[in-house]
């Protein structure tokens, strides 16, 4: 009786399924990428001459009315 020479696939070099692939960015690398992107449109605002308070207002009041539109289509309780 000899042994049965099983091989088993190589997965060397293979990402293996299930396992974490590469490294996760870190709470300051997302601060790091907000700040710039909000840097950046202030600029194009200023540049535009449009003000900033202009824009958060308009987010403000976006957000306000899509709360709005929740409440109203959601069914009376």
């Amino acid at each position: 009786m000899g042994t049965q020479n099983m091989e088993q696939p190589s997965t060397m070099g293979q990402p293996q399924t299930g396992q974490p692939q590469g490294i996760a960015p870190t709470v300051g690398d997302m601060v790091g990428v907000f700040k710039s992107l909000f840097t950046n449109e202030y600029i194009r605002g200023v540049k535009n001459k449009i003000p900033i308070f202009y824009i958060l207002n308009s987010i403000h009041r976006l957000r306000r009315l899509l709360k709005i539109k929740k409440i109203l289509s959601s069914p009376n309780s």
